[in-house]
């Protein structure tokens, strides 16, 4: 088959000019809607809508339903990071080396390549595979709401492809650091500063505790790293603040590492630094480290 690059980037082209943030739902409503239009012109293909809960639809597309192995599953997001009217601000743009817009790369352009690329595939050799197609709406929040679904998918696969951009020179990934996120909430008790501060309890001096205690977890040498990128906390510098909040990111290669490093955090919020101050802990994203295997080289 040949490729037109002008058809293909006009076909990209409407996948880009519409906001399809992350729970943006009738964005990607409408995401889900184009891809499954585009396999069910191809013929052949078993379309599946997923319900993701609040973070809306999912498809399912495979071409043997009823096969119990999968011989290649392909995965693909539908959703960016990108507020409401980002499209309208920017909307798909070309020059002579690149295309621009919001999700171009990440990843509009894998979802169509794979139809571009089943599109040109010999029937024979098509026929010959159990294939799946698998799109998410929630990638970029760790796939919270879709990840039991992919990987109940994923266990009847021999190979999976994520259909994501390569490195900046071509280099396919292999491996990839874990992620992990948390949500720290302290409450303690609100005072006035001046009159009787003794009587109040300081969430924000809890969670500074807890900052300097989580940076002590961080092990540049193994490549586990514990990031508080977001606090908040207090109503107004004179009252002994009651509430407050921090935002961990965590990183690593070694799942065994980290998953030490979460039992130090949970045990951590059994028993607060400050008499009064209670501390809840709610892990809202993980991902294991991907490491290279035998079976990865193959």
């Amino acid at each position: 088959m040949s490729f037109d690059l002008n058809a293909y980037l006009e076909e990209l082209r409407p996948l880009i000019n519409l906001d399809c943030g992350t729970l943006t739902v009738e964005g990607i409503e409408q995401v889900a809607n184009t891809m499954a239009a585009k396999y069910e012109v191809m013929g052949g293909w078993d379309i599946k809508r997923v319900d993701c809960g609040k973070a809306g639809t999912g498809l399912e597309i495979r071409n043997k339903p009823e096969s119990d192995v999968i011989d290649v599953m392909m995965i693909g997001h539908m959703d960016t990071v990108f507020p409401v009217g980002t499209a309208a601000k920017r909307p798909m743009s070309t020059d002579e080396k690149r295309a621009y817009g919001p999700g171009v790369s990440d990843m509009k352009s894998g979802l169509l390549n794979i139809v571009y690329a089943l599109r040109g595939m010999d029937k024979d050799v098509l026929d010959s595979m159990s294939l799946c197609i698998c799109m998410n709406p929630d990638e970029e929040i760790g796939s919270l709401h879709s990840e039991e679904w992919l990987k109940s998918v994923a266990k009847s696969a021999r190979h999976v492809l994520v259909a994501e951009s390569a490195r900046a020179d071509g280099s396919l990934v292999k491996a990839r650091k874990g992620v992990a996120r948390y949500k720290l909430t302290f409450k303690g008790k609100a005072a006035h500063a001046g009159n009787e501060p003794q009587k109040g309890r300081s969430a924000i001096s809890e969670m500074a505790h807890w900052i300097l205690a989580i940076n002590t977890l961080t092990n540049f040498d193994t490549g586990t790293t514990l990031n508080v990128g977001v606090v908040s906390g207090g109503e107004g510098s004179n009252i002994v603040p009651a509430d407050a909040e921090a935002i961990v990111d965590v990183r690593f290669w070694d799942n065994d590492e980290y998953a030490l490093v979460d039992e130090k955090i949970r045990a951590m919020a059994e028993l607060p630094f400050i008499d009064g101050v209670s501390v809840v802990l709610e892990r809202e994203a993980y991902k294991p480290a991907m490491t290279p295997s035998e079976k990865t080289e193959a």
